[in-house]
């Protein structure tokens, strides 16, 4: 399968919320090699994705082989912070989520552990250091949804309502394929948004 091919595999579209959309997304996610810390990530997203759609107990399933491949490749050597992070953030700990992503940060700073960073801090209750570090995540200007979503959340919670109706807008319009679970959270919190105006 080519590259561009598993790219569109990656994630379902955010129409397809049915099991066959499930399923499919979990045979994608399989495509990954174990030892990648992206199969990882490729868990997370299944989980939220069962989430979203109404699979509570198949999520909690997800989540604890996402928890098992964390500890088999952090006992391969392999980083995880970055992932584990994103985790914790949504799903967990907030200040464990925090330590993660610095971690992530300290071993390798880019645009993605920025953003975990600011993400946990924002689950944290840091908001002014969090949009900062989503800035600096955004700061490019990658068309990658979560980026963006992070961004207008942070920005929500500061009540800076005009960039974070902005900021939501642009991650839904960056990736139509962006996983249920996170969109459907960025929907929300936009039409409260537009609604207090």
């Amino acid at each position: 399968m080519s590259h561009r091919s598993l790219a569109r595999a990656r994630r379902p579209s955010r129409r397809s919320r049915s099991a066959s959309s499930v399923s499919r997304y979990a045979w994608s996610a399989g495509l990954e090699t174990p030892s990648s810390a992206r199969c990882s990530s490729h868990l997370l997203e299944l989980g939220e994705l069962y989430q979203a759609n109404g699979r509570p107990a198949l999520a909690a399933d997800q989540y604890r082989i996402l928890a098992a491949t964390v500890r088999l490749l952090r006992d391969s050597g392999v980083s995880t912070d970055l992932e584990i992070a994103r985790y914790l953030a949504d799903h967990g700990s907030a200040r464990a989520a925090v330590g993660a992503a610095r971690s992530a940060w300290r071993q390798a700073p880019s645009i993605w552990s920025a953003d975990a960073l600011g993400w946990a801090l924002h689950a944290a209750g840091h908001d002014r250091q969090a949009l900062a570090r989503s800035r600096t995540a955004t700061r490019l200007g990658t068309p990658d949804a979560i980026l963006w979503l992070h961004r207008g959340s942070i920005e929500a919670a500061l009540g800076r309502d005009v960039a974070a109706m902005a900021h939501l807008r642009a991650g839904l319009d960056h990736d139509p394929g962006l996983n249920a679970w996170q969109a459907a959270r960025a929907r929300a919190l936009l039409g409260q948004l537009a609604g207090s105006r």
